[in-house]
């Protein structure tokens, strides 16, 4: 079947029109004549697979990535990068007019100042694939793929995961065993965290360990449910705006340190007229400290234990111990800190699934006279914000970083204010 695609959906796929049938194609783009095969058909709509691009946008490219197409991790590696950018400003607005009935033209996306090897980790399965464990991301089709590189995470040259599937190809794990893979990078190497649903034989161990012995990689950490290796340097640490910050492989943690200092920084500057300030999903502390080297009053609230213990450790390395950090979640906790702080100003950022009916009422209270939502989810923030703007804020701005270049993923900050 011949088609013209005429937009791209949130998500990467292009949407083509046949007879009333809407079809969804991923690896497409808008304005190409494309040949292609349904193979799922619902009333109203149909997914196909790409078979051949008849006439080509102007906009694509040949992917670099050997994985492209069969990779599940990017989306839009065929597009040239600045067309990727009005891409992702559509994604945005079109959320925002769809969902949330709101009309609003946001400023060009902030570009990555590079579009590849920019991922600060990378986290893989590691998967027993034709009698052969090796490491792998998962695939389009939810099966596990075996890479030797990623593009996202390091330069063509830097042979760290091809190393890497050497050691692992040699383990003898028992076929029930589970595992994953963290690669960090820092200024001295990689640190490579391996985790384990069981306990590891000797041997098995022992060629894990082997792996200080590839020069990149300069800290190890092997975590089992009764054991618990390190090995090398495995200081985590991070500068931003004049801050130190420490980090482990085991709590969330940006993975695109440009953009990230962006989106901080902008943060500080949207809330610089504010005085005490919650601090929703605040992780490992980063935004929480920055805001209070400023001078604010802030409160921290997070229900990952790991990162409130390190957002602690954060506050007194930086001589900030007087910022308050709670381990809780957001959802059980937002109306007691809200009611007994009674701030001026609230940073969210939530997860993709956005802001849960409870607390989105609990940021309704009236002591709250600006909001500043960081979303990773277009569709969720158009959600939110349409909610919000019921309860007496207006848009102030809304602005999109590229975060995560070659991918459909796009981050956005909100600021919403009122009288």
């Amino acid at each position: 079947m011949q088609c013209v695609i005429d937009n791209v959906a949130f998500g990467g796929e292009g949407v083509a029109r046949k007879d009333k049938l809407v079809i969804f194609t991923p690896f497409t783009l808008p304005g190409e004549t494309v040949e292609l095969d349904i193979y799922q058909k619902k009333s109203n709509f149909a997914r196909a697979h790409l078979q051949k691009v008849l006439h080509p946008s102007p906009n694509r490219i040949p992917a670099p990535c050997p994985y492209f197409t069969t990779c599940g991790g990017c989306q839009l590696q065929h597009s040239s990068y600045p067309y990727q950018l009005e891409l992702k400003k559509r994604f945005v607005e079109d959320s925002l007019m769809r969902i949330g009935k709101i009309s609003f033209s946001i400023p060009p996306v902030t570009a990555s100042t590079d579009p590849f090897s920019y991922r600060k980790h990378i986290s893989l399965q590691i998967q027993c694939i034709e009698n052969t464990w090796q490491l792998c991301f998962t695939s389009n089709t939810a099966s596990f793929l075996p890479v030797q590189s990623c593009l996202l995470f390091h330069l063509p040259e830097d042979p760290i995961l091809a190393n890497l599937q050497k050691i692992i190809a040699k383990l003898t794990l028992p076929s029930s065993c589970e595992g994953r893979a963290k690669i960090l990078k820092t200024e001295k190497g990689y640190v490579v965290a391996f985790t384990f649903t069981q306990n590891l034989s000797k041997k098995d161990i022992s060629l894990l360990t082997s792996a200080q012995e590839i020069p990149s990689i300069s800290g190890l950490i092997i975590h089992m449910p009764q054991e618990k290796i390190n090995r090398g340097d495995l200081s985590l640490t991070f500068t931003c705006n004049g801050l130190t910050f420490t980090y482990s492989p085991f709590s969330f943690l940006q993975n695109h340190v440009e953009q990230s200092t962006r989106i901080y920084l902008r943060i500080l500057d949207l809330l610089k007229n504010t005085k005490k300030i919650l601090d929703l999903y605040c992780g490992i502390g980063v935004s929480t400290l920055l805001l209070a080297q400023n001078g604010k009053e802030v409160t921290g609230i997070e229900v990952n234990p790991t990162a409130i213990e390190l957002a602690k450790e954060n506050a007194k390395l930086n001589n900030l111990s007087h910022t308050p950090f709670f381990c809780s979640s957001v959802e059980d906790s937002t109306v007691k800190h809200i009611e007994e702080i009674l701030p001026d100003a609230v940073l969210v950022n939530p997860p993709k699934t956005g802001l849960d009916p409870i607390v989105k009422e609990a940021l309704s209270h009236a002591c709250l006279k600006h909001l500043v939502y960081v979303s990773c989810h277009p569709p969720t923030l158009a959600r939110d914000l349409a909610y919000l703007l019921t309860q007496g804020f207006t848009i102030q701005s809304i602005e999109s970083f590229d975060m995560f270049p070659q991918t459909t993923h796009v981050e956005t900050i909100a600021h919403i204010s009122r009288q």
